[in-house]
């Protein structure tokens, strides 16, 4: 059997922001809030690090509120490719540092305006320019430790040998409300000389937020069972990854956030026996097979 080789870990449940259509934002997730220890996410990497190729530090929340962050990234850089995202409002000179020196390799900044107005409509309680702020300052910092590592890399016996660069990814959801400030957001991140990455968002039903006009920037969620079920035949949350809640719960997927689908517990079991169980892989044979649970049918915003 074929291992999971993409781990999720949810280092923090709970955010600085409201984002509208997040599941934290919008007050829908029934479980507490709270924060990973550290010994505890060294329990679960332990388990999971001769299997893991990359690493998520984050599901529902920013990551850069658990104040051990620094100290879990560093851990996991020595054995996988990390990635955080976060809102970078919180972010100072200080941390900037710590996190680029940390091993991180792929580190999401999530930016959706270009002016306070429109970038707020949707990132509710978050501030425009502390972000560009954070962005700015990681960037800064991420060259210098970059060109740092290309030096340092030719020498066989550097300590960051094996280590990767660091690849800070502007994200900007498209929606109508902030279609007309792509272009500003793109000049603004060529000033910094990075890419920005504009995606299709995840719009719930009934949302008062309108997907944009432009095809590009719009999910294909099916409408009927028939159609999402048959996208669902490869869902990579089923057969690759694996989703980690703060109490050690194993679950279907991000969009599981209150963990009604729960295979397992990692404190307890090894991610064979959670992997190979009865319950996990009645699931996934069920998707392979055209039976598509419930709860996907109803909560899925990928397919």
């Amino acid at each position: 059997m074929i291992l999971p080789y993409t781990y999720v870990i949810e280092t923090v449940l709970g955010c600085n922001i409201h984002c509208v259509e997040c599941a934290v934002g919008a007050k829908m997730i029934q479980r507490k809030h709270g924060f990973m220890q550290y010994e505890n996410f060294k329990i679960i990497t332990d388990k999971i690090r001769s299997y893991c190729k990359y690493l998520y530090l984050h599901n529902w929340g920013d990551p850069l509120l658990n104040n051990e962050i620094i100290k879990m990234i560093q851990y996991a850089a020595t054995f996988t490719k990390t990635n955080i995202s976060t809102n970078a409002n919180m972010i100072d000179d200080a941390l900037a540092r710590q996190l680029i020196d940390s091993g991180v390799t792929d580190i999401i900044v999530s930016i959706d305006g270009a002016t306070q107005d429109t970038y707020e409509y949707y990132r509710r309680g978050g501030n425009l320019e502390r972000a560009l702020f954070g962005l700015s300052t990681l960037n800064s910092y991420a060259k210098k430790r970059n060109s740092s590592l290309l030096r340092k890399i030719k020498h066989k016996f550097s300590p960051e040998f094996f280590l990767e660069p660091v690849n800070i990814v502007p994200q900007f959801c498209v929606f109508e409300h902030n279609y007309h400030e792509m272009d500003e957001f793109a000049a603004i991140c060529k000033k910094l000389d990075l890419t920005p990455s504009f995606k299709a968002p995840y719009i719930r039903k009934n949302s008062f937020l309108a997907p944009s006009s432009d095809h590009r920037y719009v999910r294909a969620i099916a409408d009927a069972d028939a159609a999402r079920i048959e996208a669902m035949r490869g869902c990579n949350a089923a057969f690759s990854d694996m989703y980690i809640l703060l109490s050690g719960d194993v679950v279907a997927c991000c969009y599981d956030h209150d963990g009604q689908i729960c295979f397992g517990n990692i404190f307890q079991q090894s991610v064979e026996d959670i992997w190979s169980s009865e319950l996990y892989q009645k699931f996934r044979s069920g998707l392979i097979s055209g039976v598509g649970h419930p709860f996907c049918l109803n909560n899925c915003l990928c397919y």
